[in-house]
């Protein structure tokens, strides 16, 4: 448990840290007036990943499903060549 959390917070820490440095550039550069684009696109981004945190395992589960019943056809289909 405690790895998890020691990893979560690195993660976290990591992706705080370019948001502050992505920030401090639009702020930089653009005088603050991009900074209103730069927090869109992170909460785009971050929609975006929370909806592939869902999507992803249905998709890998589907498809595992679907490799097994290829791989049991298969076998069956051999199974019942050799007894013929």
């Amino acid at each position: 448990m405690d790895h998890g959390l020691i990893l979560g917070g690195g993660s976290a820490a990591a992706i705080q840290s370019g948001s502050v440095i992505t920030r401090l550039a639009s702020t930089k550069l653009t005088a603050g007036a991009g900074n209103h684009a730069v927090a869109t696109g992170e909460n785009a981004v971050a929609v975006g990943t929370s909806l592939l945190s869902l999507v992803v395992p249905i998709l890998i589960a589907t498809l595992v499903i679907l490799l097994v019943i290829i791989i049991l056809l298969k076998v069956r289909k051999k199974l019942i060549h050799q007894h013929s």
